[in-house]
């Protein structure tokens, strides 16, 4: 499986987790049950970490560069018997760089990389004309050259170099005892009808006993109605909603064909609120008053464990950011 190439993206390939397996789920640690953490961030983004019955982990995006030691001492306190984190799939959503800044930092820092162990980068890019239309000629893809510059630094649990993998629309990733689904990929919707590039962001919808939750990151008005056209209003029966683009990209006709306990990612004081984006704002209202919980950014990180009941959350206390605030260096991306 992993000599299968993809030419679309440098030196990717296909995830042997497209093909479930019995081997995915003989290592799980007796009575574990599936975490999903939402540690707290610096600045406004995505962290989402899915902890799996055999101790691994499912990171999506991360945040910002400042995050990155904070996410790493994150990682390494919730490891099973003090061992080294192994991170079964590191997703990066989009290239904005509160989404894709941890990977950033550990390509211009690989000194932190030597902390966890990466089984595989999953990832989508715009190509190279989209690129070049809506960001300007000569514009350079952040997130490719991160991403494949990413495989420099990480390494697998054998030793190899961390393989990356181009998700595609369609596809279901089976990973322990949870899956995976790429709910929406931004190569089914031309460059063309892009309202902004958070249109290129990744969806995805994992299973966990039997439960849904459906990360968006910052999936534009474009994309939601796209999936609407994919999917049954069945498909979007949640347990958990990731709220995308800090809450402000909440549209009401995507979210009436939702049916949601929890809503996670949103709050007030957001960049998005910040800005006076009063029209979003409310319709994120009409959302929260549909939902049993709506839970907030900046109160400190969130753990739910599954299978999740509304109310039976823990929340974390707040960080201290003053403990690692001169080792980050903070760069432009290229």
């Amino acid at each position: 499986m992993k000599d299968t190439m993809i030419t679309v993206c440098k030196d990717a390939v296909l995830s042997e987790h497209l093909i479930y397996s019995d081997e995915y789920v003989k290592n799980n640690i007796p009575d574990a049950k599936t975490t999903l953490h939402s540690p707290e961030l610096r600045d406004t983004g995505n962290s989402y970490v899915f902890q799996l019955k055999n101790g691994h982990y499912i990171v999506n995006d991360g945040g910002t560069q400042q995050n990155l030691p904070y996410l790493l001492d994150y990682l390494e306190k919730n490891a099973p018997n003090g061992a080294k984190p192994i991170i079964d799939a590191w997703i990066v959503s989009h290239s904005h760089v509160d989404h894709m800044g941890v990977i950033q930092a550990l390509v211009e820092q690989p000194q932190w990389a030597e902390r966890i162990i990466v089984e595989g980068i999953y990832f989508t890019e715009a190509n190279e004309a989209a690129h070049q239309e809506r960001r300007g000629t000569g514009m350079v893809s952040a997130l490719t050259y991160f991403v494949n510059n990413s495989t420099a630094i990480f390494k697998t649990s054998e030793g190899e170099t961390t393989p990356l993998y181009r998700m595609r629309q369609g596809e279901r990733y089976y990973f322990s005892d949870i899956t995976m689904d790429v709910t929406f990929a931004q190569d089914v919707l031309n460059y063309k009808e892009w309202k902004t590039w958070n249109a290129t962001s990744t969806v995805l919808m994992y299973t966990i006993e039997g439960q849904k939750v459906l990360i968006m990151a910052d999936t534009d008005y474009e994309n939601q109605m796209v999936m609407l056209d994919i999917y049954d209003d069945s498909y979007f029966d949640l347990t958990i909603y990731q709220s995308p683009h800090h809450g402000g990209n909440v549209f009401d006709q995507f979210t009436s064909h939702i049916q949601v306990k929890t809503i996670a990612g949103a709050g007030k004081g957001t960049s998005t609120s910040a800005r006076g984006l009063l029209s979003r704002y409310m319709q994120k209202q009409n959302l929260e008053a549909k939902a049993q919980e709506f839970l907030e950014y900046g109160l400190g990180g969130l753990l739910f464990t599954f299978p999740y009941e509304p109310g039976t959350y823990e929340r974390f206390p707040l960080v201290d950011w003053t403990v690692y605030e001169n080792d980050i260096q903070i760069i432009e991306s290229k």
